[in-house]
């Protein structure tokens, strides 16, 4: 995510925020959490590709006649 990404997003919140407005305040925070969820999705996923990418490293480095 870029800076600009993420100025926007934290913008937009406390525009939100800001505007008093009970039900946007609500609609922020449900966007907010549906972001973060997706974001925590990525990061596993990610995660996982790196633990894969390491195994056949090392399957790579200890057996390479395999």
């Amino acid at each position: 995510m870029t800076s600009e990404k993420l100025a926007e997003i934290v913008g937009n919140k406390i525009a939100l925020l800001t505007s008093c407005d009970e039900s946007a305040i609500k609609e922020a925070e449900l966007v907010y959490a549906e972001r973060n969820a997706q974001l925590k999705r990525e990061i596993d996923a990610l995660k996982e590709k790196l633990d894969n990418l390491e195994t056949g490293a090392c399957c790579e480095l200890f057996l390479p006649n395999f």
